[in-house]
């Protein structure tokens, strides 16, 4: 039945919500927790055209809006400097009930995707698991003193997502939809840092689509955050077929997407992402591709951690992503993932695996599809029983490429490996 469906759906997120929230809690079962060390050495972007050393000092003005319920609040932010004029941006932020932990709430920055703005459900879902949480417009949009959602006329910038054809030079970059979108996260970042009920050094990313495009490029300017979750959206989009078609970069010759890419694609930021990095995606999202999230992921010089399924259709579907939630929990309080993947890689045939934790259910998802676009592969799954520690997999025959996704209790990936290319991935984008 439906509403059986719909209960188990809930008693999911309620136990992924649980675990999360369990984080922060100092009480709990006797014996000594599993610290684990998540931090790697900094690299710091020299050649950012946004000026961070000046940016991060900046404290925003904020001006209240509208009050969407006891919870949530609106506020309208001064935001970028353009050719324009000042920018403006409009936020929902909401605080979470009962006593403040030592040293402050933890925060999270919520980015959204395309066709969506700052939801305040997704501000809600956040609070419930004891987060400051910030979601911000990144797409000229406002809700008014009525609770309508309006044009911000005041959202200077120029492009859109993406920002293609909009210039490679430091102004034409400050103006872009992208330049100006940056500059509004690292501002929002900083507000959120600066209000006394926030811890600021546990403060958290994560965006949906654009806003994982977005997501994956803050990661390498601001790591004052703790931890990114990047969902959908990565980097490689110049040889990517949706990047090329829906993105506009078609429009672009050759050199021309080399230009844009040194700017404007995550693949020229990610190489200084030294901060633990979850990507989220599904095998069969027809934007961001399986290739060019392998391309990104490769670049990160932190620790990284995947959560793929077959199943994840592209959308705002924040509810149905309970890694996310259980990994910055994880991340910020030091402990290891409830079961993770770890150290795999094919040999002869067979793809050998630790496991740490138990899982529930393991998919082995393949392909055989050899289309040069792997937008178009079709994807089979069929379980595997592993066990904690060593494990070894025979492949099916003639796979261009495999993953491993563990399940809990609910019917959500809760981590995966990466994908792992049995043919050459230069071959297929």
């Amino acid at each position: 039945m439906q509403g059986d469906k719909t209960m188990k759906r809930y008693l999911s997120l309620f136990c992924c919500a649980a675990l999360a929230a369990s984080a922060f809690s100092s009480g709990g079962c006797a014996g000594k927790k599993t610290e684990i060390d998540y931090d790697v050495p900094d690299v710091t972007m020299e050649n950012c055209l946004l000026n961070t050393e000046e940016l991060f000092s900046v404290l925003p003005e904020t001006d209240f809006v509208v009050s969407h319920d006891e919870r949530v609040d609106g506020y309208m932010m001064t935001g970028a400097e353009t050719s324009f004029g000042t920018s403006s941006a409009f936020f929902w932020i909401g605080k979470p009930e009962g006593e403040m932990p030592d040293g402050g709430f933890p925060a999270v920055l919520l980015l959204h995707g395309g066709g969506g703005n700052a939801f305040t459900e997704w501000v809600k879902h956040w609070l419930d698991l004891g987060y400051v949480a910030l979601a911000i417009d990144l797409n000229g949009q406002r809700f008014d003193e009525d609770g309508f959602l309006v044009s911000n006329p005041y959202f200077y910038h120029s492009g859109s997502w993406g920002s293609v054809g909009c210039g490679t030079d430091e102004k034409s970059f400050c103006d872009s939809w992208t330049g100006v979108n940056l500059t509004h996260c690292v501002l929002a970042h900083n507000y959120l840092r600066s209000l006394s009920f926030v811890n600021p050094e546990k403060t958290v990313a994560t965006g949906i689509s654009w806003g994982g495009y977005l997501t994956c490029m803050l990661a390498g300017i601001d790591k004052r955050f703790r931890a990114f979750a990047p969902v959908y959206g990565c980097g490689s989009l110049t040889t990517d077929s949706w990047g090329l078609s829906t993105a506009g970069l078609s429009s672009l010759d050759e050199k021309g997407r080399e230009e844009w890419e040194k700017v404007y694609d995550p693949l020229s930021y990610l190489p200084y992402a030294t901060r633990p990095m979850l990507f989220v995606a599904g095998m069969t999202d027809h934007a961001f591709s399986c290739v060019s999230r392998k391309k990104s992921a490769e670049l990160v010089k932190g620790k990284t951690f995947f959560a793929y399924s077959s199943s994840l259709e592209h959308g705002h579907y924040f509810g149905i992503t309970p890694s996310v939630d259980s990994f910055f929990g994880k991340v910020l309080a030091r402990e290891p993932l409830a079961a993770s993947f770890a150290d795999w890689e094919v040999r002869e045939g067979k793809l050998f695996v630790k496991t740490r934790g138990v899982f529930d259910y393991v998919s082995l998802s393949y392909t055989v599809s050899e289309e040069e676009d792997s937008h178009l592969w079709s994807w089979s799954n069929k379980e595997v029983v592993l066990q904690e520690g060593e494990n070894e997999i025979v492949l099916p025959e003639n796979a261009t490429a495999v993953l491993l996704t563990g399940y809990g209790a609910g019917p959500y990936a809760e981590a995966s490996t990466d994908v792992v290319f049995l043919k050459d991935i230069s071959l297929f984008r």
